[in-house]
């Protein structure tokens, strides 16, 4: 057995200030939170201030102490904010954005339906997003936008900010919510809209449902509609009577990030004006990943059984785990 040496021991707060009195530290040991290298340069206090590669992180204040080089990626971010100003949930690698990074599209779409579906349910109004592949010359990766907050039945997928898709993105899907259960219409299943959507796109489409499925549309060569549930463990309806499980949608919490009015704003009209023809023709991806509205359940009845009427009942979870854009869980 090889004898090992403990070079360090600390117990943080949640943005990353050591506690008082819980830490052991080595002198020789340069590394703290996050794994992060410390930086004294800037205070005298070891253990406050990290570098980050693209920043300088302050633990003590909770913020990067200069502007977010990506920002304009995120105009509803502050530029300073660390790991989305949710440490519990994101923790930023590079510095640079808020969001997840996940393994494939079906890993983003099924965070975003975990994360969604309750305030879908419990707003009663859709939510949806655009599902991304990124490739930079470190990495590949999925992730999505900050979602649309949409009506009862109908909503618009967002995009990844105020310029669109950036150099090495890669639209991949369309994702979105179907609200509460209601009777009168087919909230389990994809609608005529969501297909017509899913075909006219040429990616796959995603619907978070009431009853706590997550199903995924493929339209294949032929034009024909491959529908599967890629997970059964989202936030569900209580008052849904094809509910899959007991994920509680009331206890979750609700203050995860939007685009709003002004971002639509923002993103499809001031955008386009302020950045020339070229982007109201659609030359610079204005409005690739975005501007796709679903009429998820208007003008049906419902008729479902738990939505097996399109063979897409049950299915496995592939929830296999997912990290931040710029950062990681």
């Amino acid at each position: 057995m090889v004898a090992t040496k403990e070079l360090e021991r600390n117990y943080y707060t949640p943005f990353g200030m050591q506690m008082p009195g819980r830490t052991y530290s080595s002198p020789s040991y340069r590394y703290g939170f996050n794994g992060e290298e410390k930086d004294v340069e800037i205070t005298s206090s070891t253990g406050t201030d990290y570098n980050y590669g693209m920043r300088i992180y302050d633990a003590r204040l909770g913020r990067f102490m200069s502007v977010d080089p990506e920002a304009r990626k995120y105009p509803y971010f502050s530029p300073y904010l660390f790991a989305a100003n949710n440490p519990i949930k994101y923790v930023d690698v590079f510095g640079l954005g808020p969001g997840d990074k996940f393994t494939s599209a079906d890993a983003a779409a099924i965070d975003f339906s975990k994360t969604y579906n309750d305030n879908s349910i419990a707003n009663k109004v859709e939510y949806a997003t655009s599902i991304y592949k990124i490739t930079t010359a470190k990495e590949v990766y999925y992730t999505y936008s900050a979602p649309n907050k949409g009506e009862a039945a109908s909503s618009t997928n967002s995009n990844r900010g105020l310029l669109g898709m950036a150099e090495g993105d890669e639209l991949v899907g369309h994702a979105h919510t179907h609200a509460q259960y209601d009777a009168n219409f087919d909230n389990e299943n994809f609608s005529g809209t969501d297909k017509t959507n899913a075909k006219s796109s040429g990616v796959p489409n995603y619907v978070a449902t009431p009853q706590g499925t997550l199903k995924k549309l493929e339209i294949d060569a032929q034009g024909n509609n491959n529908i599967s549930t890629i997970a059964t463990d989202i936030p569900s309806d209580p008052n849904d009577p094809y509910r899959v499980n007991t994920v509680d949608p009331s206890v979750l919490p609700k203050d995860e990030p939007t685009n709003g009015v002004w971002d639509f704003i923002k993103h499809n009209i001031l955008g386009p004006i302020g950045y020339g023809a070229s982007a109201v023709q659609g030359k610079d991806n204005m409005n690739q990943g975005g501007n796709q509205s679903n009429g998820s359940s208007e003008g049906s009845t419902n008729s479902s059984s738990g939505g097996s009427t399109n063979g897409s009942s049950g299915g496995a979870n592939e929830s296999s785990g997912g990290c931040s854009d710029e950062c990681t869980e």
